[in-house]
């Protein structure tokens, strides 16, 4: 695209609200006919840095995955029930526990079969 349109928008509609942050800073948030407009004050921040700095602080701690395993399954799940339901107009549940649960059964079960 044009270099002076935003390069990210993100556009959100639930609720009765919409949402669309440009940039990372400009927030215009509309509900109910009012529309609000925040803008940054600070410079663009998308959370590289925190991200960085949480990852090391994890190493440094030892402490494990910064982001759960139930997130980053929770996150997937829902990227592949969005294809499967835009192709079936379907609305599709995530349930992350039940889909983990499952996991661990079949998990269970496949090595008691190896046994």
């Amino acid at each position: 695209g044009d270099r002076s349109y935003s390069k990210e928008r993100i556009e959100v509609f639930g609720g009765g609200c919409t949402a669309v942050l440009e940039d990372f800073r400009r927030l215009e948030l509309v509900r109910n006919g009012h529309k609000e407009v925040v803008r940054s004050r600070w410079r663009q921040d998308k959370g590289h840095r925190a991200e960085w700095e949480a990852f090391a602080a994890s190493v440094n701690r030892g402490s494990g995955s910064v982001i759960q395993i139930e997130e980053m399954v929770c996150a997937t799940l829902a990227t592949l029930r969005i294809d499967k339901a835009v192709a079936s107009g379907e609305r599709l549940e995530v349930d992350t526990a039940e889909f983990i649960e499952a996991c661990r059964r079949s998990s269970i079960h496949n090595s008691s079969l190896n046994e």
